[in-house]
């Protein structure tokens, strides 16, 4: 589970933190630590990564998993499990033109 850790903090601060096994997202300038995952939501992950695995052979895009934080906004850090990637031209222009910095 995740607790806050401190707030009013930017993606400065965490890239000063110590690299180690507990997951950081920074959302809203709040830190929210939370430790290594457990066996089980390792499993479920592993699952979820083969499918959309899977589904990419067939129909294209990427996936990634953790360690991958994904820049929103310098206050807006999240790092999800999984990421699947599939439009890496026309969304990138539409995300650049919202402003979100990391595509």
């Amino acid at each position: 589970m995740s607790t806050p850790a401190a707030v009013g903090l930017t993606i400065a601060d965490l890239e000063a933190m110590p690299e180690d096994i507990v997951i950081r997202n920074l959302i809203d300038g709040e830190l929210f630590v939370t430790p290594a995952p457990t066996t089980r939501h390792q499993r479920v992950i592993v699952r979820i990564i083969l499918r959309l695995a899977d589904h990419a052979g067939l129909h294209g895009g990427e996936v990634l998993t953790a360690p991958c934080a994904v820049r929103l906004s310098d206050r807006d850090v999240p790092e999800p499990d999984v990421l699947f990637l599939l439009d890496l031209v026309r969304k990138r222009r539409q995300y650049e033109r919202f402003g979100i910095p990391e595509y």
